[in-house]
């Protein structure tokens, strides 16, 4: 789940994509794994779904050991990839936690290095 104001808006990177809404802090948690907000799946019960929610969990959800999948749904699932992320997996709770790792300002795009936490191929 996003602890800092989020909005969704098309992204030049991809589609559409996360933004800023407030100025970010380098060091300061951006999204955290909140049970209430984000699901967690094993990869039987994707497995069991119908085609088409097969393919919406294999497109939005990550996964760093091929046996948990999350899905974030805040709109956290639109968060692009960059190599030069302005995000990064927390020191205390890597698999849970991202942070800003600079400042990020308002109105910027929100983006994340998913080589850091999630080992699926991407499409783009």
């Amino acid at each position: 789940m996003y602890v800092v104001p989020i909005h969704i808006a098309r992204s030049g990177i991809h589609g559409i994509g996360i933004f800023a809404s407030r100025p970010i802090s380098k060091g300061e948690v951006v999204w955290k794994f909140d049970p209430s907000v984000d699901r967690e799946f094993t990869a039987e019960e994707i497995e069991a779904c119908p085609p088409k929610v097969k393919l919406f969990l294999e497109t939005f959800a990550y996964s760093e050991d091929n046996k948990r999948f999350v899905l974030c749904c805040d709109g956290g699932m639109f968060c692009n990839h960059s190599p030069n992320a302005n995000t990064t997996t927390g020191p205390e709770d890597p698999e849970n936690t991202m942070i800003a790792s600079r400042d990020i300002l308002v109105g910027e795009e929100i983006l994340s290095n998913y080589d850091e936490f999630d080992i699926t191929p991407r499409l783009f």
